[in-house]
């Protein structure tokens, strides 16, 4: 008996269907990947966070400085290592290592940089500098530089303690047999603080140059760690926002709490829609 083969046109039509399919499926493959990476990144931030509340008992109940100075001391991330006891918590999947900007920075291949920060952990996470103090900063507006104890910070399930950023940085500035970070890599973009909300809104998504911080890296948003330790996704503009009005003033936001909104960053820090938004809250 003799079978009957596939004709030219029934061979088209199955690869037509193959190819809509697959057109269909591999953005809804991508959505899923990239809301996987969002979750692991959320589940480090509230890992970081409950090394925070580990670590303020043991330090009398004041959170750690971000950094000092930018020399050869231990940033935020490393003092609160040894509460979250891995490397990895402080990496997030999405962000990983920039290795373009450490290419123009450090003027390290790719091999190179993964040798550093095999050894000294890549760190994909920025302190508000307004709860965890930058001492003797070299920016005049990264914070006021003044160590927080808990009880001095307001609504703190509303406070900002961490948010996302581009991978340069390291968690440690020494790796275990003392030696130290090169480059200082420590405290790259270990602070953030309401300004860098400004310079990140306006950014050009394809200039990586000009990553601040990655407040829109998931979806047109980040995720936040908060002083209360728990974390969550957030829009730019739902940080920045003012908490009250003192008469037509605005006062704080998620960044800070006894301050003018957006009141130490530069004129040419905010666009123009965001200081309108800000200033019309009061109005």
């Amino acid at each position: 008996m003799k079978t009957r083969g596939f004709t030219l046109i029934e061979l088209l039509v199955v690869i037509a269907i193959i190819a809509i399919l697959a057109a269909i499926l591999f953005p809804v493959f991508a959505q899923a990947r990239l809301k996987a990476e969002q979750t692991a990144c959320l589940t480090h931030q509230k890992q970081m966070g409950q090394g925070v509340m580990m670590y303020l008992p043991d330090y009398d109940h004041v959170f750690p400085p971000s950094g000092e100075g930018t020399g050869p001391l231990p940033n935020w991330a490393e003092r609160i290592y040894p509460y979250v006891r891995s490397l990895e918590v402080f990496t997030c999947p999405t962000q990983g290592i920039s290795y373009d900007i450490v290419r123009r920075w450090y003027n390290l291949g790719r091999s190179q940089a993964e040798v550093i920060y095999q050894r000294y952990g890549v760190r994909n996470f920025s302190a508000n500098a307004y709860v965890l103090a930058w001492i003797n900063p070299p920016y005049p507006r990264a914070g006021p530089g003044v160590v927080r104890p808990e009880a001095a910070i307001e609504e703190h399930a509303r406070t900002i303690v961490f948010n996302e950023c581009v991978g340069v940085g390291t968690v440690l500035h020494r790796d275990r047999n003392g030696v130290l970070v090169p480059n200082n890599m420590h405290w790259w973009w270990a602070i953030s603080d309401e300004c860098w909300v400004c310079a990140e809104s306006a950014r050009d998504p394809d200039l990586d140059e000009n990553f601040w911080t990655s407040l829109l890296i998931h979806n047109g948003g980040a995720n936040y760690t908060f002083a209360d330790g728990h974390a969550k996704w957030m829009r730019p503009d739902q940080t920045y926002m003012p908490r009250r009005c003192q008469g037509n003033t605005p006062i704080g936001n998620m960044w800070q709490w006894g301050e003018t909104t957006l009141g130490r960053c530069g004129a040419n820090d905010c666009p123009p829609a965001m200081r309108q938004a800000v200033n019309n809250f009061c109005r």
